[in-house]
């Protein structure tokens, strides 16, 4: 399969888009006012992935000595007066560097749900300069959960995207063993979702003053395993899944700065396809390197509960047969675009820049990053740890509770 392409049948996608036509403002949207300046809209800013992206935008603009290519964030959510959205406005991007400015980032409300409400964020900036890039990434409905609104939402952003001429458009999905399996994607999965809101994605691309686009595909979260909830959620893993079975693993703060580089220089990732990887390790192996970097066990519930809970849940257990078979595909060879794809994500996370030494820098290790962000002590790395989970602290942060895991709804 090439990057840019897809091998699912054209029966997933039969809903043809319903655009607006462009109006001749809207041509020049996307060329600010202001020429070393680029509007991004970010959708799920209060989420993981939205908020890593909102950093590593304004990390970009701190490093920059100069009012030459710099980010005005606009961090999308739906409801502003909201606790998430209460959290995000006050985010202390001045941490960030010395030369982010008050007016490089605001909090703007739309409901996803809604192109007409989508439209008016465009609208209110479109003689202004426009909006150059959309970051879209939307919340994980949950196990078991019908995911259509997760389509339309995607499909919505996407749409309005297109009309008002943004220049780039970075949309979030997950990898799935390429597009091998798409095939078998059940009717409002998650997995299904993701698939038409791709393919809407490229549709648009290849439309007459279509956007560049890039897809991101991240491996697990490391994130999924952080916290008392997240060791219950590792337990699983481990009584669920091979011995052998290797897990591909990321950080969402990764998955921000690669989505940030993208918009700084989007020419060498555009119509392709990232796979962001930190770490490989099997579940044996997260143990021991948990250990080794906090001095602590991540498993949280004994082996026999582990597997009462998964034999209690049939929706986790599809999810973890759904780990096993990118494993399988790739030990038969039926990947061969993907190390590339990560190969670029890893690019794309250097800025281009390896060490002066010709080594390869990579992403986040799970060892650093277990340092980094579960057993900080008191001081400043406590308080790096607050800055990184202002606005998504808590067990939930993917929609995840105990209840749900027993009950199968997530």
């Amino acid at each position: 399969m090439s990057s840019s392409g897809s091998s699912s049948p054209t029966s997933i996608n039969t809903i043809t888009p319903t655009l607006s036509t462009p109006t001749t403002a809207a041509t020049s949207v996307g060329t600010s006012t202001k020429s070393d300046v680029k509007r991004i809209l970010v959708a799920g800013a209060t989420g993981k992935q939205g908020f890593a992206t909102v950093r590593a935008l304004l990390r970009l603009n701190g490093i920059q000595d100069t009012q030459q290519d710099r980010f005005q964030i606009l961090a999308l959510t739906r409801n502003e007066r909201s606790k998430a959205a209460q959290e995000l406005a006050s985010f202390n991007s001045s941490s960030l560097g010395k030369n982010v400015g008050e007016d490089d980032f605001e909090v703007v409300e739309a409901d996803l749900n809604s192109k007409e409400s989508v439209r008016a964020i465009f609208e209110r900036y479109r003689d202004d300069g426009g909006i150059y890039g959309v970051f879209s990434v939307q919340a994980f409905p949950g196990l078991g959960v019908d995911s259509s609104g997760e389509e339309a939402q995607g499909k919505n952003i996407a749409d309005v995207a297109y009309e008002f001429r943004v220049q780039h458009f970075v949309y979030s999905s997950s990898e799935r063993a390429e597009e091998v399996f798409d095939d078998q994607a059940k009717e409002g999965s998650s997995h299904l979702a993701k698939v038409r809101i791709e393919e809407r994605v490229k549709e648009l691309g290849e439309m007459e003053g279509g956007f560049g686009w890039t897809i991101l595909r991240p491996v697990r979260f490391y994130e999924n395993f952080s916290g008392p909830l997240g060791g219950v959620t590792f337990a699983i893993f481990r009584a669920g899944m091979k011995e052998t079975t290797r897990l591909d693993l990321v950080a969402a703060d990764d998955v921000g700065r690669i989505a940030a580089e993208v918009f700084r220089n989007p020419t060498p990732y555009s119509h392709k396809i990232l796979v962001p990887v930190g770490d490989t390790l099997t579940c044996r192996q997260i143990e021991e390197v948990h250990l080794k970097a906090s001095g602590k066990s991540i498993t949280k519930v004994p082996g026999i509960v582990a597997n009462g809970l998964l034999w209690m849940n049939k929706g986790t257990k599809d999810m973890l047969a759904s780990i096993e078979r990118p494993a399988e595909a790739l030990a038969q060879g039926l990947l061969p675009n993907l190390p590339d794809q990560i190969e670029d994500a890893r690019k794309a996370f250097v800025g281009g820049e390896d060490d002066k030494e010709g080594q390869k820098r990579g992403l986040t290790t799970f060892e650093e990053w277990v340092h980094l962000h579960e057993y900080e002590q008191e001081g400043t790395q406590a308080k790096t740890k607050s800055e990184v989970e202002q606005d998504t602290s808590g067990s939930g942060w993917n929609r995840v509770s105990l209840v749900k895991l027993i009950s199968g709804r997530h």
